[in-house]
């Protein structure tokens, strides 16, 4: 993917807040990111999971935004809190692509996008009455049921339309 495919000009400073060659909330500068991320709800698990990571060169916190690099093997991993809501993940998300993606001295997106690989852990409620609490569940998709997603400009695949429509005839939302 090109950055030409998305490219809207310079960010202004109310779009983008840079304090310091780093993204206002995280604190993270262009080459703070691994292209591994863990992302999970509760700061104090950030320390738990860089536990089991063979080295951690620098941890932060501030407000509920913690964040770890470490490294396993020889694999880079950044590990980051959210916080609690949809809104504190928007914020985390936008933050992570504008550390990798926006060249931060010229407010522009860089020439060649990079591409995160972010895994999400943490507590999540269920429809299914078969998930009880303390269940472990590793799912492909989730739905979001707020409006924070209709806020992007995204087209969904057959099989995410499908689900969509499954689980709106299943909660009668038709």
């Amino acid at each position: 993917m090109k950055a030409s495919d998305f490219y809207r000009g310079p960010y202004a400073p109310s779009e983008l807040i840079i304090m310091d060659e780093s993204v206002y909330h995280l604190g993270i500068q262009n080459d703070e990111v691994a292209k591994n991320v863990i992302l999970v709800g509760d700061p104090d698990r950030v320390e738990i999971i860089s536990n089991y990571c063979d080295k951690q060169f620098s941890f932060r916190r501030s407000r509920e935004f913690a964040i770890s690099m470490n490294r396993i093997g020889n694999q880079d991993l950044t590990i980051l809190s959210t916080g609690i809501g949809v809104d504190n993940i928007d914020i985390v998300l936008n933050e992570l692509d504008a550390a990798v993606n926006v060249d931060f001295k010229t407010r522009e997106q860089k020439s060649e996008l990079t591409k995160l690989n972010i895994v999400r852990i943490g507590t999540s409620g269920a429809i299914h009455p078969s998930v009880e609490i303390g269940d472990f569940v590793a799912s492909a998709y989730a739905i979001g049921m707020e409006a924070v997603p209709y806020h992007y400009q995204c087209e969904l695949t057959d099989e995410e339309q499908g689900l969509v429509s499954a689980l709106q005839k299943r909660l009668s939302w038709e």
